[in-house]
């Protein structure tokens, strides 16, 4: 890898240090770069990635001049976890916030982010809500809380990656390895996992990032990969917070959980009960979450997986709804 613009000098290290990993993203380039330079927080620097790129990117970002991006290219494709870690070192900056190469960040992210890190120094990570634009449209709904968060982690990735600003600290203090390649493209998730022991992660009620869909995202290239990773990260999350080894039909309801469109059947609501009251009890055992947040979460799922099942009838749902059988 070599640095292809010359280093700024800092007579006092920047604030922030902006990683962005690129890979044939002409189309959106501009856009994501311009959010970054135009934040209202201007101590920071932007550390900006090219992975060998077959397309016009490079031109791209070479055509910005601003001390502030320190441009570098790899002589080959190294994939973005590489990359990012590669960055992560080359980061001289407090925090490190991430930024994808087809995102765009709001005006405001970096500064809002960093104050509340300022204010906050028992927290780790945060990260906050978005907007989904593309191919499709939604407002996010992330847990917030550092208690919300760990018990929703047993089931899925509470956090955006790309909304995300970490003390530079945690990797040298309790992450050294950073980013795990073999676990792309879930990397992030087991990551925010390994934060997870040592301090507080929380999400920011602010919308602070718009999230592009589009027929190239990686979780949609390569959906079954990330899925795969995913539940391997569960299983290390399950043992580690309850102490339960979770087994290949256990993985598979938790999976249906946020599949869409699934028309879950009654066999697999009464299997999935079973499940939560068998997490409910072992946290009990073992008091590693809050038990409160834990079955707040564990009820919004019922919720959603009973009125998902359209083979049963109103009456059967109401049931299933009301007369839940957690311990």
């Amino acid at each position: 890898m070599n640095n292809k613009l010359k280093n700024t000098t800092y007579s006092v290290l920047p604030k922030v240090s902006v990683l962005m990993p690129v890979y044939n993203a002409e189309l959106y380039l501009d856009k994501t770069i311009q959010s970054i330079l135009n934040q209202s927080l201007t101590d920071f620097e932007f550390l900006i990635i090219d992975d060998k790129s077959t397309d016009s990117s490079i031109d791209i970002i070479r055509k910005y001049n601003d001390p502030r991006i320190k441009l570098f290219k790899n002589e080959i494709n190294l994939g973005y976890v590489k990359s990012l870690n590669y960055l992560i070192d080359k980061a001289q900056g407090k925090y490190i916030a991430r930024q994808d190469n087809d995102d765009i960040s709001a005006k405001e992210r970096l500064f809002i982010q960093y104050n509340f890190l300022e204010n906050n120094e028992s927290v780790l990570l945060c990260g906050s809500n978005y907007n989904v634009f593309g191919i499709r449209s939604l407002n996010s709904n992330v847990p917030i809380k550092d208690k919300q968060i760990k018990a929703f982690m047993l089931f899925n990735n509470p956090i955006c990656h790309p909304t995300v600003m970490v003390r530079k600290s945690v990797f040298s203090t309790f992450c050294s390895e950073k980013y795990d390649n073999s676990l792309c493209p879930s990397e992030d998730y087991a990551l925010w996992f390994e934060i997870s022991k040592h301090g507080k992660i929380v999400n920011l009620k602010h919308r602070l990032l718009q999230y592009r869909i589009h027929d190239n995202n990686t979780s949609h290239l390569k959906k079954n990969i990330q899925i795969d990773a995913a539940n391997l990260i569960r299983k290390n999350i399950f043992k580690y917070y309850i102490n339960h080894d979770l087994k290949k039909d256990e993985i598979n309801l938790i999976n249906l959980l946020f599949e869409e469109g699934y028309n879950i059947q009654e066999y697999q609501l009464k299997n999935m009960n079973n499940l939560f009251n068998l997490i409910i009890k072992q946290n009990k055992i073992y008091n590693k979450l809050d038990n409160y947040n834990l079955l707040k979460i564990i009820v919004i799922f019922w919720t959603r997986l009973t009125l998902k099942n359209s083979n049963l009838t109103l009456q059967k749902k109401i049931k299933y709804l009301f007369n839940l059988k957690f311990i």
